[in-house]
């Protein structure tokens, strides 16, 4: 039908309004029921998540960190054993009880400030948690009231009376009714027809910028493979030369 008159315009525009209410009200609906049915980490859950981030490599470099700093130590230590009765044979068994102690320690002081991180990221968890589960609880006592009117709304969007625009593009129905605005299009099948073209367009567009990205792509790839080629073949070159130069000295020598 053409939307050559008021009422039949109006009934257009109520419709991509109601289309566009109904497809908001239902990603919403799909948002309270992924907050509701959502499971929260326990504490002794969130601090295990949290210790098994860190990796054995973090605990290995703090080892080796410490194994720096106790060997400076040994060093000083060294430069103090000298002036007593400290005998020679005991000195590499100390340096390597000393690193081994410092490499030890660092692994220890590592776990100890994960220790403290996880303790310090399942408060902060606890703290979001609790008012995550309040507003849950919230949602879980107005949710009968939004699938009511979820309800009504659907049963509205699929009623062909009061529902002009086809279920298939409900989701764009603003778009078909800026057409009508634009006097793009006078009427539903007209809006949709300019609609389906331009998706059309935007598709052929797409693909030619794969098609060129690729062509692209492959003329970098040739370009190099030629430059490796030519650059392999003055290589070659050179190397026949250099052999010549090399066999016509050796029968002059």
């Amino acid at each position: 039908m053409k939307l050559t008159t008021s009422p039949e315009i109006e009934l257009f525009e109520n419709s991509a309004e109601l289309c566009s209410a109904y497809i908001k009200a239902k990603e919403t609906m799909r948002q309270i029921n992924q907050k509701i049915n959502e499971r929260f980490y326990t504490d002794s859950e969130c601090y295990r998540i949290t210790f098994k981030e860190t990796k054995i490599g973090d605990y290995i470099k703090f080892g080796f960190i410490m194994i720096f700093v106790f060997l400076f130590l040994c060093m000083l230590s060294l430069n103090f054993l000298e002036n007593t009765n400290f005998k020679e044979e005991y000195i590499l068994p100390y340096i390597f009880i000393t690193l081994t102690i410092g490499f030890i320690l660092g692994i220890i002081l590592k776990i100890i400030l994960t220790h403290r991180t996880a303790k310090s990221v399942t408060a902060d968890y606890k703290f979001k948690r609790e008012h995550a589960i309040k507003d849950r609880n919230e949602l879980i006592k107005t949710k009968p009231k939004l699938d009511k009117e979820m309800i009504y709304l659907e049963t509205d969007v699929n009623n062909e009376e009061i529902n002009c625009i086809p279920k298939k593009y409900w989701h764009v129905a603003h778009i078909l009714f800026s057409y009508i605005k634009n006097k793009r299009a006078y009427d539903i099948y007209t809006a949709i027809n300019v609609y389906e073209e331009e998706m059309y367009r935007f598709e052929m567009l797409r693909r030619q910028n794969a098609i060129l990205a690729n062509t692209e792509e492959a003329k970098y790839h040739a370009q190099y493979a030629a430059e490796q080629g030519e650059l392999a073949n003055k290589n070659s070159r050179i190397a026949v030369i250099m052999g010549a130069l090399t066999l016509y000295n050796s029968m002059r020598d």
